[in-house]
């Protein structure tokens, strides 16, 4: 292609401006000048004129001209060439023949008017502005997907064809300069862009030229709907803020031709940069690997500095290829969009450069890795092959590594299931590998045999066309020092490598078999009950309605209560305002803790009752496997109504037992004695106030627990989940091993409760004996009231071995339990458990219980530590940390030889100073604990807060880039900063609070040899308490790190988009979709109720058994016909084309993840209205008949 010139243009002026540039330094050697003084402002203007929404129709014959290509060019001196005014005019009518294709849309705006014009239904004038607004919001919505066509199929030809044409004078032909190539692209460009309005008028007025209409309405100017649509409904045209020629890159809005040919400049440098970075690389593998057994330590120092090698070379070579002024001299010639006029061209080499720094360290870390690997597999394989070729070999590899595994694992699982007899007699059993891997490796490589020999022939096709390196230090990664492989090579090659894929054929026996016997051993896990984990886990009625849980019977009589008579004293403990007796205190936590387990256990029935009749809600959807935010307004209404007669129970009793409790008062005259009195009535109306609150925040604490436990473990009932495969046939997946009755799962279930009670209480006293007692081991450490991460390692053998008899009696009865089991084997059969079975479910079950018993024990002892603090009352006291009383004489002799001067070493447990250790008092711990989760939630609502508007708002940083939903990594460099300004004042005041509560702390000394069995408290110093103050505040700065990064991850996760948030347009036609489908559904679901209904004279079962069975067998049959009658394909195409409002109001398309997300949102919604459907033909056919739902 070739343009014809007459003579050149001046492209420079006197008249263009001037633009300062204070904010930006330049080197004096680099071409770049942020004074545009030779680019004119207007020429851009002229060049990019009637861009956007410009509607006149004077355009029409200056861009839909077949000769407007050539007329610009006469107008510049030039004649363009046939050949290019060709391929040119394709471009456009490509471009034409889109834009028709996609504003047919358009047309649809007319229909409501010309519907209602001919019913005579409203005036023609309120009709005509109608049209008007629903007109010009379609063409809002389809120019922006025209323009999305011009930018992604026409520009990157178009640039290319003018790349590729020359410029020819009267004398001679040469190519353009880039600068006439950018104003040509934006001139042809521009006109394309103006075609989309021009178009869009031209559908307007082929509806409103109509003669009859314009008699109709003769007082009133439609030619314009836009100017129409503004001024009777305020629809106003969408922001654009340079034309569609132009994109936002490297700091700067640029044309798409500057990005292409900055584009081609970077790719030149980073091709020669990285061509000598990879020819240092070799030869330093090369001399690696022929140093002998070193090889690994100087691989590694390799990988260490490598970023350092790659830095000097870039920096070199930025020098060498005189980067900055050459990029710096095009930057110059470059036209930049800018309102404002003020261009910083060094800030735009600046991001160019970083650019292509950033590309050559994601490819030279790729480089690294592949000839590493080409050296390491050299080495294997006794030949050097081509590092293409290698990727090959690589290739059949893990296509071969992945069928063989698939292989294995069938072959492994068939011979457990079949209970595989070896040769010498012995049958397959879940062993470890180590004492199973020779019996079973012969049988998993005859297995693979086949896999080998085909793995083989393909490796031999490869290598018959493969080269091999004969010289490594001439190899330069391409052809340089090559040769083609010969027979010799190729046969050991092949050697080498079919001895390498035995090696790796072992490992892969190994690993399969292995994960393959875990699944085994912990598919329990799987499929656990609700009730069930909570027991095990130590969750009982503490987690999830209380915070304390404790056992003493109530007192009875009035004999305990006194006026003023003085008792030693007895420390009160605090609840809800009020000074309680101990005795009444604990009397208080077991009425709390028989009604939380009466609550977990209503629960546990309701949710799982609900769950499988497909409770409907009373907004309409049928209850399913939900999260909890999408349910939690409805599902935690329904719960706590069953829960009123629970509670009201609770409030009587409670109400009842203050009539005789004792509220606990110091003796003003001594510090030794205390005072019992009545309660009052003001003090019970006040401690039922607050008990009311508190049950009802705990109760839907454990509502909203329950709920997410069952999601999360996806488990319905206990011990099991159902899965139906088949028409007829229910796949039972055991949690034991095999799967059992539910009658079995419940009665194993009880079992464990009432074990873990008892274990729970015999716990308890022997925990509380040690606390009081101190109880010391053979270290000279006491288990102090510290927190059990400390403990234990010291207090779980003895538990364990204290509650070993009650462990031993669980087990007996659970043998009996399992002994009388019987294993489902489908819907209407179920057997007797072999005795192996029988073994390994009694096992299974054990093993759950001894890991729960972790858990179970931590609670207790956290309950006893909790108790035990509230009797801490006073300074005037000596307090013994861990109860033990010391004499005098020891107490003072350790307070004088912990002098306020030493050296402060930091431990595990507090600091040693002299020989003592010293720690925080309890009760400081918990005050400074209650600081920071304040002040972390106040941080936590504050970033959050700021993180949502920056999304919603579309954040612009300081360098013109805005905020997007990428992950924290790639956006915290720049969203660091605007965060650290607003939580630093947060996280000072947390200093100031906490360092006002370590000025009043008190440290308890602990003597770190154990000569002295007390602990006693002091005043911490000056120097205590700044060292203390600077490692809680360092872990504070830590943690509110890492919770940014948490709630930025999941703040963009909530802000994804659902099928509500798609236009209405589409949203109306998958809703039609959805309609048109569940009216094919009729027969499905009739044949799927019979289906499970024919033998129901013989096996009886109740309604909410056949809704359950027949929702999943007509949910099975659904998805094939969604599939097969075309319904899944039309949604997916719907969603291709689907649009969505973005932040910014403007109009785009879903991305590919989105897509995925919305159509998992619709066939969940299919789902439900099957279930719906199902229910109430259930209903239908059997409400005359003597089954009801459970």
């Amino acid at each position: 292609m070739c343009v014809m010139r007459f003579h050149s243009i001046n492209v420079n002026s006197n008249n263009f401006a001037q633009v300062d540039n204070d904010f930006s330094s330049v080197d004096s050697d680099l071409p770049i000048s942020n004074d545009i003084s030779f680019i004119s402002y207007q020429l851009l203007q002229d060049l990019c004129v009637g861009y956007g929404y410009s509607s006149g129709i004077e355009m029409v014959s200056e861009c839909c001209n077949d000769d407007f290509l050539q007329e610009y060019a006469i107008k510049c001196g030039y004649v363009f060439s046939e050949d290019f005014l060709s391929v040119m005019d394709k471009h456009k009518i490509n471009f034409i023949g889109k834009v028709d294709s996609t504003l047919t849309d358009l047309y649809g705006s007319f229909y409501h008017f010309l519907n209602e014009l001919n019913e005579n239904n409203g005036s023609t004038a309120d009709l005509m502005n109608e049209t008007t607004v629903s007109f010009s919001k379609r063409a809002y919505d389809l120019r922006a997907k025209c323009v999305c066509i011009l930018q992604c199929n026409i520009i990157p030809v178009t640039i290319k064809s003018i790349f590729d044409s020359n410029v020819i004078d009267i004398k001679s032909e040469f190519r353009m300069s880039y600068s006439e190539m950018e104003k040509l692209f934006l001139y042809f460009v521009t006109n394309l862009e103006k075609i989309i309005m021009i178009k869009i008028m031209q559908c307007w007025r082929s509806f409103y030229d109509k003669r009859d209409l314009l008699s109709l309405i003769p007082e009133v100017d439609y030619s314009n709907p836009f100017v129409c649509a503004r001024n009777f409904n305020g629809v106003t045209a969408p922001v654009i803020n340079f034309p569609a020629s132009f994109a936002n890159k490297f700091g700067a809005c640029i044309s798409f031709m500057a990005i292409a040919k900055i584009d081609e400049m970077m790719s030149d440098f980073i091709d020669k940069c990285n061509y000598v970075l990879k020819k240092n690389i070799f030869h330093r593998c090369y001399c690696i690997f022929n140093r002998g057994s070193t090889v690994d330590d100087y691989v590694k120092e390799l990988r260490d500095k490598f970023r350092l090698l790659l830095e000097e070379e870039f920096e070199r070579k930025i020098i060498e290829e005189k980067v900055r002024y050459r990029f710096g001299n095009f930057l110059n010639d470059v036209l930049i969009w800018n309102n404002i006029e003020k261009i910083d061209r060094v800030f735009i080499l600046n991001k160019i450069i970083e650019h292509m720094h950033d590309f050559l360290v994601n490819t030279g870390n790729s480089d690294l890795h592949n000839i590493i690997r080409f050296f390491q597999d050299g080495n294997k394989l006794g030949v050097y092959i081509h590092p293409d070729d290698d990727c090959k070999i690589l290739s059949i590899r893990i296509k071969f590594s992945a069928k063989a595994r698939k292989v294995v694992r069938d072959k492994f699982c068939a011979m457990l299931k079949e209970e595989y007899k070896f040769l010498d007699g012995t049958v397959i059993d879940i062993v470890d590998w180590v004492d199973i891997s020779k019996k079973l490796s012969p049988v998993a490589h005859e297995a693979v045999k086949h896999l080998v020999d085909a793995e083989r022939k393909e490796l031999s096709t490869i290598l018959s066309n493969a080269f091999v390196v004969e010289d490594i230090c001439v190899f330069d990664g391409y052809s340089a020092g090559t040769r083609k492989a010969t027979h010799e090579d190729i046969a050991t090659i092949t050697k080498n490598y079919i001895e390498l894929v035995h090696t790796k054929n072992i490992n892969l026996y190994s690993r399969v078999w292995m994960k393959l016997i875990v699944g085994k051993k912990h598919n329990m896990l799987k499929s656990l009950g609700v009730a069930s984990e909570f027991v095990e886990s130590g969750e009982s009625v503490s987690s999830v309605t209380d915070n304390i849980v404790g056992s003493v019977a109530t007192t009875d009589g009035d004999d305990s209560l006194m006026d003023s008579s003085s008792v030693k004293i007895e420390f009160p403990a605090i609840i809800w305002g009020l000074n309680l007796h101990r005795e009444d205190y604990m009397s208080i936590l077991g009425i709390k803790r028989k009604f939380s387990m009466q609550i977990r256990d209503h629960l546990t029935e309701l949710f799982s009752g609900m769950y499988r009749r497909r409770t409907v809600l009373p907004s309409g959807r049928v209850l399913r496997k939900y999260s909890w935010d999408l349910i939690s307004s409805e599902l935690s209404e329904v719960a706590m109504k069953s829960l009123e007669s629970i509670n009201e129970n609770r409030y009587t009793e409670l109400v009842r037992f203050l009539a005789k409790a004792r509220v606990v008062g110091v003796n003003d005259n001594s510090c030794s004695s205390c005072v019992f009195r009545e309660i009052t009535d003001d003090e019970k109306n006040h401690f039922m106030r607050s008990a009311r609150e508190f049950i009802d925040k705990n109760s839907r604490v454990a509502i909203k627990t329950l709920w997410s436990r069952m999601v999360n473990k996806s488990f319905i009932r206990y011990g099991y989940k159902e899965k139906y495969q088949d028409i007829d046939i229910v796949d039972l997946e055991g949690s034991w091993g095999v799967k059992l009755r539910y009658s079995d799962n419940v009665a194993i279930l009880n079992t464990r409760k009432k074990f873990s009670s008892k274990i729970r209480g015999f716990i308890y006293n022997k925990f509380s004996c040690i606390a009081e007692n101190s109880r010391k081991f053979k270290s000279p450490n006491y288990i102090g009231e510290f927190s059990w991460f400390k403990v234990s390692k010291k207090l779980f053998p003895i538990a364990k071995n204290e509650a070993s008899h009650i462990l031993e009696c669980e087990r007996k009865e659970l043998e009996g339990i399992i002994s009388k089991a019987r294993v489902v084997v489908d819907y209407k059969v179920d057997r007797s458990l072999t005795d192996k079975e029988k073994s390994t479910v009694l096992e299974n079950i054990m093993d759950l219980v001894y890991r729960a018993l972790k858990i179970l024990f931590k609670r207790v002892w956290n309950d006893i530590i909790r108790c035990n603090v509230t009797a801490n009352l006073s300074d005037n006291l000596i307090e013994v940390r861990d109860r033990v009383v010391a004499n005098v004489s020891d107490i003072d002799s350790i307070i004088k030889s912990s002098p306020a001067s030493v050296d402060i070493i930091e431990l595990e447990e507090g600091y040693i100073k002299d020989g003592y250790r010293i720690r925080l008092c309890y009760e400081d711990d918990v005050a400074i604990l209650n600081i920071r989760k304040k002040f972390s939630s106040e941080i936590h609502n504050c970033v959050g807060n700021i993180f949502s508007e920056m999304i919603s708002k579309g954040y612009k940083f300081n360098d013109d880039t805005i905020v997007d939903k990428l992950s924290w990594r790639k956006v915290s460099k720049k969203i660091f900063p605007i965060i650290k300004k607003e939580i630093d004042p947060i996280i000072e005041n947390e200093r100031m609070k906490i360092s006002d509560v370590l000025s009043e702390s008190r440290a308890c000394i602990l003597s770190s040899d154990g000569s002295v069995s007390a602990t006693v408290t002091r005043d911490l110093t000056s120097e205590e308490r700044s060292f203390v103050l600077k490692n809680i505040m360092k872990y504070v700065y830590k943690r509110a790190i890492i919770n940014l990064s948490r709630m930025w991850n999941k703040i963009i996760r909530l802000q994804s988009i659902s099928l509500v948030d798609i236009k209405e347009p589409y949203r109306l036609e998958v809703d039609n979709i959805r309609l048109e489908f569940i009216g094919n559904l009729g027969a499905i679901v009739s044949d799927a109720i019979d289906t499970l209904s024919s033998g129901i004279d013989k096996i009886l079962p109740n309604l909410e058994h056949i809704n359950f069975n027949a929702s999943n067998l007509a949910n099975e049959k659904s998805r094939s016909l969604f599939k097969k009658g075309g319904f899944l394909s039309r949604v997916e195409s719907l969603l291709s084309v689907a649009q969505v409002i973005d932040l910014y109001g403007k109009d785009r398309f879903i991305t590919d993840e989105e897509k995925k997300r919305v159509l998992k949102e619709f066939l969940d919604i299919i789902s439900s209205d099957v279930d719906c459907l199902v229910k109430k033909r259930v209903i239908e056919k059997f409400s005359d008949s003597s089954l009801q739902y459970k």
